[in-house]
């Protein structure tokens, strides 16, 4: 079972990568909407990371561990679905 402190640099670890992606992608459009809508997943990003962090830092069942593991998994779920989603939409930027 993965522990607070290594689930929170996960988190912050693979949204950063993305955003920096998301930042690359707004320097390098030369079209105004496109750099909108990167500024628009960067937005998403920060959102899910304080969404995660915030969940990571309130576990419910902490003497079971099985919901803490349960928990654990469907935020690691949720990260890699939200990134990826992210992903996909920088990937529809027309430089």
């Amino acid at each position: 079972m993965a522990n607070r402190r290594n689930l929170k640099k996960d988190i912050r670890y693979l949204i950063e990568i993305v955003i920096i992606e998301a930042i690359e992608m707004s320097e390098v459009t030369t079209n105004e909407t496109e750099r909108q809508k990167a500024l628009e997943a960067i937005v998403k990003l920060a959102e899910l990371h304080n969404q995660l962090i915030s969940r990571v830092n309130h576990t419910d069942g902490k003497d079971n561990r099985a919901i803490v593991k349960q928990q654990y998994r469907s935020i690691i779920d949720e990260l890699v679905s939200g990134c990826n989603d992210a992903y996909n939409e920088l990937n529809k930027i027309q430089l």
